[in-house]
């Protein structure tokens, strides 16, 4: 966050133009394959998709995903947490709203799943990842 703040006051705008970039981006973009195959998977296995995205992409398909951020989550209870089995991860390179690390802790035989470009480092040994475009692998799970 603090280079960040440098880089503001070096260069106000070329943060402005990379901010205006970004939300021209969420405004005038399509979901992808990707966002189709997750929302199909949602409503054949009835669970949920929580999201840290702010480019609406994932609710353009019609399905509304819970915010890593919201009260919603929040008010689970410690029993509801070991009820889940699994977490997928799509995409998510580190646990930056420490959601993950409060699944683990509420239920430690839960598994993490992730599929990214690369390792993250948040999965344990016990934990699985799928390595590649995640593009490619979601459609890949149905003809979405």
């Amino acid at each position: 966050m603090r280079e960040f703040l440098k880089a503001a006051w070096r260069n106000p705008e070329q943060i402005r133009a990379a901010f205006g970039s970004f939300c021209e981006s969420a405004i005038n973009s399509e979901p992808t394959s990707a966002h189709y195959a997750l929302k199909a998977l949602a409503q054949e296995k009835e669970v949920a998709i929580i999201t840290e995205n702010v480019d609406l992409l994932q609710q353009r398909t019609g399905i509304e995903p819970i915010f890593a951020l919201s009260e919603l989550l929040a008010s689970v209870s410690e029993a509801d947490w070991r009820q889940i089995d699994a977490i997928i991860c799509i995409g998510l390179s580190h646990d930056d709203r420490g959601l993950l690390a409060w699944y683990k802790q509420q239920n430690p035989e839960g598994l993490l799943v992730a599929i990214d470009l690369k390792i993250p480092n948040y999965l344990s040994d016990n934990d699985y990842v799928c390595l590649g475009d995640l593009q490619e692998i979601l459609s890949q799970l149905g003809n979405y």
